[in-house]
């Protein structure tokens, strides 16, 4: 019996187009150039290592860094008069969250006293004793971020203690 003997297999040198890791490489530089040319087309970012990144997403908004139009979108703001219990009247601002960040109940006023605030569900009642015909009220939209101070102004002016809605702005943000 003869025995049977396996030839040595033919390995291209490491300097060969031919070979095997040389071929691979080629691959991975020539579908790293076109997801490049992909991306910018698309208007996607390259980091240097040829990865694309992609986020079409922003980051979430927190009310740490709220803009005005943001809070407004959140927040629900009416006045309106109401009697007291000492016959005088007051003013009553209901601020509604329309988000799921929380309203402080840490309130100051400018232009009028405060008589109480109370919250209930997703609200916040400020009730108000004016000095004159304008007051301002702060508040805090606070989140696991941090606390945004919202600014509201009541024109007080434009109506006479009567059962017209009061005037309500935001200030800020």
């Amino acid at each position: 019996m003869s025995e049977k003997t396996t030839p040595e297999p033919v390995v291209p040198s490491v300097d060969d187009p031919r070979h095997p890791r040389r071929r691979v490489l080629e691959q991975l530089q020539r579908m790293a150039r076109a997801a490049a040319l992909g991306g910018a087309a698309l208007g996607l970012a390259t980091t240097e290592a040829g990865c694309i990144v992609c986020d079409p997403l922003p980051p979430p908004m927190t009310c740490a860094n709220m803009t005005h139009d943001q809070a407004l979108a959140r927040l629900g703001m009416t006045a309106s008069w109401q009697p007291s219990d000492g016959g005088q009247q007051v003013v009553e601002l209901t601020l509604t969250n329309h988000s799921g960040d929380s309203l402080s109940s840490q309130v100051t006023t400018s232009g009028a006293g405060l008589q109480g605030v109370t919250a209930t569900g997703n609200a916040l009642h400020v009730l108000l004793v004016p000095y004159g015909s304008e007051a301002s009220v702060q508040v805090f939209f606070e989140c696991d971020a941090g606390r945004t101070p919202i600014v509201v102004s009541l024109d007080l002016g434009s109506t006479d203690g009567g059962a017209a809605p009061i005037p309500v702005s935001l200030v800020s943000p």
